[in-house]
Formats: structure tokens, C-alpha cells, sequence
């Protein structure tokens, strides 16, 4: 019996390493699961550089580069964008409805739709939008400097 110990070690040995030798070439890996993976990936890769071109778009905001109405504008559309991204990584084929996301602007003060570009609410008055009275540039009532020139707005 003794002598057959170091046969049976030495098989096991060779069984075990020819298993783990060819277990890659014996697991079903289809060519579905490989695009899946590949898609999945450039959808993550999208999603991260969507939410990249946000936050550009934040600093440029409050550096002053574009208006308020230009980032809304491409802020809602690369949040409609990234919706849809996030919505098919999730596994979902048809695209999201993205019209939710582009509605009508709204007054801060009372909720009432409002028409892009009007400096006064016409339901209840209230500033929406103001210029400054050095370098006429955009400004957003509230804004203690101007983004532009760097003028005092609260005097």
C-alpha cells in the first residue's frame, strides 16, 4: 500500500494542474457577453466624459465665459444625455424620454412659466435677469460683482 501512495499523489498532482490548465478553455464564454462588455465599457467611458463637460461647463459658468442661459441650456442638454447613458448601462433598450427634462424655465419667486431671455416675471413682477450698469454684461440679481468687468453691483 505504501507504494502506491506516491503514484496516487503524483496523478492527483497532474489532475489537479491539467484542470486549471484547461478550465479557461473549457468555460462557454459567447461572442453576446464580449460586445455586452465592450458596449458597457464605452457607455462608462461616455458617462464619465459627459459628466466631465459638466463640470466644465459649471467653471466656465462662474468664471463668467458663458451667460446663465447658455450653461442652463447645455447643462440640461448633457444631463439629458448622461440620463440616457445611465439609463442603457442599467440595462435598459429604449431610450429615455428626455422631453421631462427640457421644460419651460420657470420664476424663482412664483413657479409661473416664463420666456427664455425676459428681464421681469410678467405674473408677479420680480427681476429675472439684470445688467451692469458699467460694462452692460448679464448679470443674475444677487450678484454682488460683475462676472465681466468685476464692478461692485450692490451699491
Amino acid at each position: 500500500m505504501e507504494h502506491l501512495i506516491a503514484p496516487l499523489l503524483l496523478f492527483l498532482a497532474f489532475t489537479s494542474a491539467a484542470y486549471y490548465i484547461l478550465l479557461p478553455f473549457l468555460t462557454v464564454t459567447g461572442p453576446v457577453t464580449e460586445n455586452a462588455s465592450v458596449e458597457s465599457n464605452a457607455l462608462q467611458l461616455r458617462k464619465m466624459s459627459l459628466y466631465k463637460q459638466i463640470r466644465e461647463a459649471e467653471f466656465d459658468q462662474e468664471m463668467g465665459l458663458i451667460d446663465s442661459e447658455d450653461y442652463e441650456r447645455t447643462r440640461t442638454d448633457l444631463l439629458a444625455e448622461t440620463a440616457v447613458v445611465i439609463h442603457r448601462l442599467e440595462g435598459g433598450s429604449d431610450p429615455v424620454q428626455t422631453t421631462a427634462l427640457h421644460t419651460q424655465p420657470t420664476c424663482p419667486n412664483c413657479d409661473d412659466p416664463i420666456t427664455p431671455g425676459v428681464k421681469f416675471c410678467s405674473n408677479c413682477g420680480s427681476q429675472l435677469a439684470a445688467s451692469c450698469p458699467q460694462c452692460g454684461s448679464s448679470t443674475v440679481p444677487g450678484d454682488r460683482f460683475c462676472s465681466s468687468c468685476g464692478r461692485g453691483l450692490l451699491e
